[in-house]
């Protein structure tokens, strides 16, 4: 693997269109709050001239006034502007990440993000550096790495990150020429993974063309985190500059918003991005998928029980029953009538007959079955007498939420 012998990779085509476009409006945004001198923004971010008038090597033949009002760093971008959470809560970033570190997913933590900013003809250089000696976010061992996303193109045309080959291996070495110095060519949607040890910097950029660089550093859950002078155990996500818990794990639950393509285009796009259908979600008990008719191909939404519901009131059922086997069937069979008909009456909608009926045969058939078997007065029980018991007792499945022209069609 790349990432272990040279110390980054390449990952092309990891994040779609749609949430580059994103990024980028986003990005202009906050650039743009900067320049207004929005006084939260300003907290969080080193403009150029501050770069220039501090460090006048990194920015040779320019002077501080030239910088007016651009940035150079802007951080905590996700406090500033929450769009930026949708390239956050994508798996492909996390999986990338992951498999640079070696670690599983479900390991990973989030450190922080920020936005950099070279404009044409006045931005600065960096100098050459490692992350894993910072003061700010650093894990003691090391196993931290910083996804490195550009919403222009990446070039050493536009002084993009130069990268000291292998020097991640020699950490006692500070000089880039022992090393092959090279500038990897990164487009928009494709992601540049460093790892902490890794020499790496950044020329002046005298092009035509400005830069803009989206950056998030992840951890390993178990590593020590250096943090103003503290170590503090990565046991829970650390986020923008503060230590705030979330849930490992559960990477689109670190900010609960979510924006989802979820439309009559959203299977094609889907598929022209490689990806086997649309993201479906959760609400109100059902499963939202993107379906199409079967008489036109037409969009639909299509609406199924959540897997998490149905097993929830299969475990109440299961044990309900299991405390009333010793009941006569008369009597369990009324009352299972009530329970399964208080389930259709909210998830009887259209599209949603066979989940029901898969339901109602199988599921509570096959626990009242076991009930039945458990109690051993009746000798053992068939599915043949089970069938009768269940035409005899249990509802069927019909629709009692149709759509809306049909509700009130007169």
């Amino acid at each position: 693997m790349a990432f272990v012998d040279c110390g980054f990779e390449v990952f092309t085509n990891v994040l779609s269109d749609r949430v580059i476009e994103s990024m980028s409006r986003a990005a202009d945004d906050l650039i743009g709050r900067h320049r207004r001198a929005d006084p939260l923004v300003v907290r969080d971010a080193v403009s150029v001239s501050d770069v220039t008038a501090r460090h006048p090597d990194r920015n040779p033949g320019v002077q501080p006034i030239e910088g007016g009002a651009e940035p150079f760093i802007i951080g905590d971008v996700l406090r500033h502007d929450r769009r930026f959470i949708d390239v956050l809560i994508e798996r492909s970033l996390w999986r990338c990440v992951a498999a640079c570190l070696g670690a599983d997913v479900s390991k990973l933590v989030f450190h922080f993000s920020n936005l950099t900013m070279k404009p044409a003809f006045i931005g600065p250089g960096v100098g050459w550096h490692r992350d894993c000696e910072n003061t700010f976010f650093a894990a003691a061992d090391a196993r931290t790495a910083r996804a490195l996303m550009p919403l222009d193109p990446m070039d050493e045309g536009n002084a993009g990150t130069a990268i000291a080959v292998g020097s991640h291996e020699r950490v006692d070495c500070r000089e880039p020429n022992a090393f092959e110095v090279v500038h990897p060519e990164v487009s928009p949607g494709s992601i540049l993974v460093l790892d902490s040890r890794l020499l790496h910097g950044g020329a002046p950029n005298r092009s035509d063309r400005s830069r803009r660089l989206l950056v998030m550093q992840f951890g390993v859950r178990e590593s020590m985190l250096s943090h103003s002078t503290r170590e503090l155990s990565i046991d829970t996500n650390v986020c923008e500059g503060a230590i705030r818990p979330f849930v490992v794990g559960r990477k689109a639950w670190l900010f609960k918003t979510r924006v989802l393509e979820f439309s009559r285009f959203a299977a094609q796009n889907s598929a022209q991005r490689g990806q086997r259908r649309p993201q479906p979600f959760d609400f109100l008990g059902f499963t939202h998928i993107c379906g199409t008719r079967r008489s036109s191909g037409g969009f639909i939404v299509q609406r199924l029980t959540s897997s998490k519901r149905m097993r929830a009131t299969l475990k109440a059922l299961r044990q309900k029953l299991h405390q009333r086997r010793h009941e006569p069937v008369p009597v369990i069979g009324q009352w299972l009538r009530r329970v399964v008909q208080g389930y259709f009456n909210y998830h009887a909608v259209p599209g949603h007959s066979h989940r029901l009926s898969v339901f109602r045969r199988k599921e509570v058939g096959r626990a009242w079955l076991h009930a039945l078997r458990r109690h051993g007065q009746h000798g053992r029980t068939t599915w043949a007498k089970m069938r009768q018991y269940a035409a005899r007792y249990l509802p069927l499945v019909r629709v009692l939420h149709p759509y809306p022209n049909e509700r009130f069609a007169v």
